[in-house]
């Protein structure tokens, strides 16, 4: 169990910088001298709902489909 939520804090942890760096980038007001600033701003703001998302939402989700779809072709 320790081992799944490391690697969804890790997963979240790089995706949510990333992800909101775009954000920053075409859906906020990003051509001024503040755009750092807005930009770990919107990473602070979504970093929380990323990583609760990514522990109890999609990751089991993901974990059970895959889980499912390899079962399957084991049996085949």
């Amino acid at each position: 169990m320790f081992l799944v939520a490391a690697i969804s804090c890790l997963s979240a942890w790089m995706m949510c910088p990333l992800m909101s760096f775009f954000a920053t980038l075409l859906f906020k007001d990003s051509h001024n001298a503040n755009f750092f600033a807005m930009w770990v701003q919107t990473t602070a703001m979504n970093y929380p709902a990323a990583f609760l998302w990514q522990l109890c939402g999609a990751g089991p989700l993901v974990r059970f489909v895959f889980g499912k779809g390899l079962a399957a072709m084991k049996k085949k």
